[in-house]
């Protein structure tokens, strides 16, 4: 007897009954107010002013407006999922599973720079305005340091390569005060490195600090801020690295992996950490971390598939100070292909998501090769 769908030969009963489950509130999600359905499966993105710019798995990047969802510019060239965004000036740049970086003026979205940039997956970007660099890690397991003063037309120029990692580089953060640059890998290594750029600007010299091995897997985010490092884990835990005591971490422990972490001050002393973990927006008081116990304040089921990126929109500015409550909004993505708003008030008290109603599903099941695919944007390689 054969299938009726060749693609659920190997699919389990249970695998099938979760996916109607996932499709059914992936329906839910969609009607909602605070939702912006995009075509593309969201891979990451960034927040600058009132748009997010997304890196999706179809190969384009997109600038939506978060105030009415509407897609504004789509940026097409890359001949595999866009991994990674940032926003550099009046420039788009970004980095794909085709191993190029490219750089696309936002006025009139004209591709300005194509770099062949590393011999495997470009897996993350950072912009360090104040040395003028874009650093990027890749599968090929380097980090490498690339010149911001470009010529249009050219690839950009080279400065170093860093080849202390031996697994895939997932994610970068720099520290400003102390110019060390973070960088974190599939195995659960941190590494800290200090960034050097000669006064001619013709190079930069990166060299290797330490090495950091408190996570037993892949480090998916980091975020530094004044006090230390923060990072979010597959290992199902958060930890807060802290510069003043490197040897008293603190360890915020979750149910499942953590794949993304955003940090807003409330007040001068005051922190509100958000990670993202599975479906769900877990709300952490840490203005006291270090000191007294972590609070959680609340935990919000926002989307049908695992949460990949989480950013803050300061409403008409840029302010990472204290904030009023009504200019803030939490965004988050995932590969429901959904970016979601949420107000502080939301989190910090949340609604539960209705029960699916057990209607007749539309046919959306994924091939094998398309899950496959999506397996490997959410997994290390």
């Amino acid at each position: 007897m054969q299938t009726a769908n060749a693609d659920n030969f190997f699919r389990t009963e249970n695998d099938i009954a979760k996916s109607n489950v996932q499709a059914l509130k992936s329906e839910q999600i969609r009607a909602e107010s605070n939702t912006i359905p995009l075509k593309g499966k969201i891979i990451s993105f960034v927040v600058e002013n009132d748009h997010a710019w997304t890196a999706e798995s179809g190969a384009v990047a997109r600038k939506v407006s978060l105030e009415d969802g509407k897609t504004l510019q789509l940026f097409k060239g890359h001949s595999g999922p866009v991994t990674s965004i940032q926003i550099y000036n009046n420039f788009l740049i970004t980095g794909s599973w085709d191993k190029t970086i490219k750089i696309w003026d936002t006025t009139t979205k004209e591709l300005v720079s194509d770099t062949d940039a590393h011999i495997d997956f470009v897996k993350c970007l950072l912009v360090i305005s104040s040395l003028e660099i874009l650093v990027s890690g890749s599968s090929d397991k380097t980090i490498r340091i690339w010149d911001l003063r470009f010529q249009s037309k050219a690839p950009l120029r080279l400065l170093h390569v860093a080849s202390g990692h031996t697994r895939p580089v997932e994610c970068l953060a720099y520290d400003p005060q102390r110019e060390e640059l973070y960088s974190g890998d599939s195995m659960g290594r941190i590494k800290i490195w200090k960034l050097e750029r000669d006064e001619d600007a013709s190079t930069c010299r990166i060299t290797v600090l330490g090495e950091n091995q408190r996570h037993r897997t892949g480090v998916n985010e980091l975020v530094s801020t004044r006090d230390g490092l923060w990072s979010a884990s597959t290992d199902c835990t958060v930890i807060f690295h802290r510069h003043a005591s490197p040897e008293q971490p603190v360890i915020i422990k979750h149910e499942h992996p953590v794949k993304c972490i955003s940090l807003l001050p409330v007040q001068e002393s005051d922190m509100l950490l958000f990670t993202g973990s599975q479906e769900k927006i877990h709300t952490f008081d840490v203005s006291t971390v270090g000191h007294e116990e972590v609070e959680l304040l609340g935990q919000t089921e926002a989307h049908s598939l695992d949460i990949n990126s989480i950013g803050i929109w300061y409403h008409g500015s840029q302010s990472t100070h204290a904030y009023r409550q009504q200019d803030v909004t939490i965004i988050t993505s995932s590969l429901d292909g959904m970016l979601r708003k949420w107000k502080i008030d939301q989190l910090l008290s949340p609604q539960p998501v209705p029960a699916p109603s057990h209607k007749p599903l539309k046919q959306s099941i994924l091939t094998r090769d398309e899950e496959r695919e999506l397996e490997e944007l959410l997994e290390s390689d």
